[in-house]
């Protein structure tokens, strides 16, 4: 009998030092089976009913935990605990509370499960740890102040839960933190200033949330900060000229925001930086200062409301990129100009171009341009470009209403440009009326032009006087002729 307890024990001691290597080394999910019964758990059990399975997973890597050997953590023993607990991806269930009971412990990693509830305030307790990461799991609720008790954390990973309300002021304590990560949540309000006093901090990322305002000032204090990634939240104002000030920064990402104004010159003067993402954004400019950068590869712009971009640039994007040049991408812009009567019979209009129309041309671009007609109809046109100026020809504007001409740019060392160009012609009559002090020779505002209507184009009436001209020397040269006779 003796021996077959000795066997029985030895096979369930193999047993669960093969699990708990499998659960440690494999890179495939497995799921945890929750065996602890909560109704046996003694009064001082460090978790909950709602938190088994986070204990048994524990209890299976880390044996040691349990001093009494009774199969439960309790609080003392996860307060005596040391070293880390790092369970990735094993599809653990169920809260984290109990968790913060683990006051000694440097390291928690929980990412990839499917962790559901709230931080439990107690964090806050948890005195000793260096690195949290409870990312890609189901966590919602607020994240609780008491997180700025964690003074000693160097890496501090929340992303991808579902996070809601404001950004804890009081993080800024953590003059530690190296590290944080708070991207694909719900969070709102506006970047804490206190992010400024994170003197150690090199990698930020509030990535796709929905945060709003300015970038605070305070953050030109992030002196070692490398990688800054703000991108698809709600942002707005200029940006910032004391990001030049960043001299460790390599990637800055703010896309997807409402960043307006001129990207300033001094961008160009930073030491280190890779790439500046600022696509998807209300921008209107780029300073030709851009072009004095020694390392900017990837600045991609598309999706604002720029309209020109200055040769000193263009000419960087080439020397730097080849011939796949990424580094500034346009596309979809869009405009509602004035329309003006040009040459000497006024069949022509024009307006004032894009600077882009004659610089991409420049640059090894070709532009084909469809009207849009009042009417529906769309038309291919050839409009000139002279003086600054977008000249069309009066004989495709024979309609009072709306047109819309798009403008396709393709060719040269940029991606495909895409201009919306709105305009409208107001109603055709036929002459002044003796009633009104107005003429109709000229549009009125908002860009009208006026024609005479009288069913007929101007090209009908010149060929109509051709030909009456044409009758009046045929007559007067046979009447010649009679006299003669």
């Amino acid at each position: 009998m003796m021996k077959i307890k000795n066997a029985v024990g030895a096979i369930l001691f193999v047993s669960t030092f093969i699990f708990a290597n499998i659960l440690v080394n494999t890179n495939s999910p497995i799921t945890v089976q929750a065996t602890s019964n909560p109704v046996e758990a003694p009064v001082d059990w460090a978790f909950g009913s709602g938190s088994v399975e986070l204990h048994d997973a524990i209890l299976l890597l880390y044996p040691e935990f349990d001093l009494d050997g009774d199969g439960f953590i309790s609080v003392d023993e996860a307060q005596a605990a040391t070293g880390e607990i790092i369970l990735r991806e094993k599809n653990i269930a169920g809260t984290l509370n109990g968790i913060e009971n683990f006051i000694n412990i440097s390291t928690i990693d929980l990412y990839g499960n499917k962790l559901t509830g709230e931080i439990p305030a107690e964090i806050g307790n948890m005195l000793s740890i260096e690195k949290l990461s409870l990312s890609n799991n189901g966590l919602s609720g607020v994240i609780p102040t008491e997180i700025g008790n964690l003074t000693t954390v160097i890496d501090l990973r929340l992303a991808k839960n579902k996070f809601t309300g404001s950004i804890p002021t009081n993080i800024g304590n953590l003059k530690k933190l190296e590290l944080l990560d708070l991207n694909t949540n719900q969070l709102t309000g506006a970047i804490p200033a206190e992010i400024g006093n994170l003197n150690s901090l090199t990698n930020l990322d509030l990535s796709s949330n929905k945060l709003t305002g300015e970038l605070p000032d305070e953050l030109r204090n992030l002196a070692k900060i490398s990688t800054f990634l703000v991108s698809w939240n709600q942002l707005s104002g200029p940006i910032p000229d004391w990001i030049s000030e960043w001299s460790n920064a390599v990637t800055i990402g703010m896309s997807g925001n409402r960043f307006n104004g001129e990207v300033p010159a001094s961008i160009g003067t930073m030491p280190r930086l890779f790439q500046l993402l600022l696509d998807n954004n209300e921008l209107t400019s780029v300073s030709s200062g851009i072009a004095q950068s020694k390392t900017l590869w990837n600045m991609p712009l598309y999706n604002n409301k720029l309209t020109s971009l200055p040769k000193e640039v263009y000419d960087y994007i080439v020397a730097r990129n080849a011939s796949t040049p990424t580094l500034v991408r346009f596309s979809n812009q869009t405009s509602a100009l004035n329309l003006t009567s040009v040459g000497p019979l006024e069949t022509d209009y024009s307006f004032a171009a894009y600077p882009a129309y004659n610089q991409f041309v420049d640059y090894g671009m070709t532009f084909s341009y469809i009207l849009t007609q009042p009417d529906g109809i769309e038309i291919n046109v050839m409009p000139t470009l002279q003086d600054g100026q977008l000249i069309i020809d009066g004989a495709d504007l024979t309609q009072s209403g709306v047109y819309t001409l798009v403008a396709n740019g393709t060719g040269g060392r940029l991606d495909p440009v895409l201009y919306t160009t709105y305009f409208e012609i107001g109603s055709f009559v036929t002459g002044p009326d003796e009633n009104s002090s107005e003429n109709n020779s000229n549009g009125n505002g908002g860009g009208n032009t006026e024609l005479p209507q009288t069913g007929q184009t101007v090209y009908e009436y010149l060929l109509v006087g051709s030909v009456l001209v044409a009758a009046a020397l045929v007559t007067a040269i046979i009447a010649s002729k009679r006299k003669v006779e």
